[in-house]
């Protein structure tokens, strides 16, 4: 829930994690079958049932990977999931479907998964370095910086119950718009004709700011691209 041992601490000494209601310290041992409420910015709550312990210490990534099971009050309002492209919010009314309103629990469990997707405009700067430049064969390596806009987003989240599964869709953009990243990549221009060539150009990018604008997460994506076309030089 936390990327960072500070960060835990730091919400645990202002009264933020709970355990059974009342307020733990940072030194408490984890327990498995313990149940955690954790409180974020903007009044928002989540219920975290402890399942099973790593053996080692692990990265953020992985150890999120089964954070999938949630729990949740019966008389909350609404629920708040924390993505990394934003927060996306389930009402009441679609948090107790499924679920009987004369039931004596106050607590209910569910899983969720989401899909997240944004559109870009990229505007790539970049200078390149001719090392091999023959008559049928050119390459290059190129180091740049490319700016991103954030046009929109689509994420769609599911919460999976034991006779039916919720679908919640939300297009909110709640990233950074403007965003910069490292651009890195290889060019390899092959001679079909006088002047026609074909043009393959593989790259890699990482992102130089964080682009959530949700506080506590952290979201700067690496990621490979390809280009390929016919080019015309004179």
């Amino acid at each position: 829930m936390y990327k960072s041992r500070s960060l835990a601490a730091e919400a645990i000494k202002k009264g933020r994690v709970k355990l059974n209601s009342e307020p733990v310290k940072p030194a408490h041992m984890v327990k498995v079958g313990e149940t955690y409420t954790l409180s974020f910015p903007q009044q928002s709550k989540k219920v975290i049932e402890v399942t099973a312990l790593l053996e080692k210490r692990q990265s953020f990534d992985i150890a999120r990977q089964d954070a999938t099971a949630f729990k949740f009050n019966k008389h909350v309002s609404s629920y708040t999931f924390y993505t990394s492209h934003g927060t996306v919010s389930a009402p009441q009314d679609v948090l107790l479907q499924g679920y009987s309103p004369i039931s004596p629990v106050d607590t209910f469990s569910a899983h969720y998964s989401y899909t997240s997707k944004l559109n870009l405009i990229n505007i790539p700067v970049q200078a390149n370095w001719h090392f091999l430049a023959g008559e049928k064969l050119d390459l290059s390596a190129g180091i740049g910086l490319n700016m991103s806009y954030v046009i929109s987003r689509q994420t769609h989240l599911s919460l999976i119950k034991e006779h039916l599964t919720n679908d919640i869709y939300t297009s909110q953009v709640n990233v950074n718009r403007l965003n910069a990243s490292l651009l890195l990549s290889l060019g390899c221009d092959i001679r079909l004709r006088r002047h026609l060539y074909l043009t393959l150009a593989p790259a890699y990018r990482y992102g130089l700011n964080n682009m959530s604008a949700t506080p506590g997460i952290q979201f700067r994506p690496g990621y490979f691209s390809g280009s390929a076309g016919i080019s015309i030089r004179f």
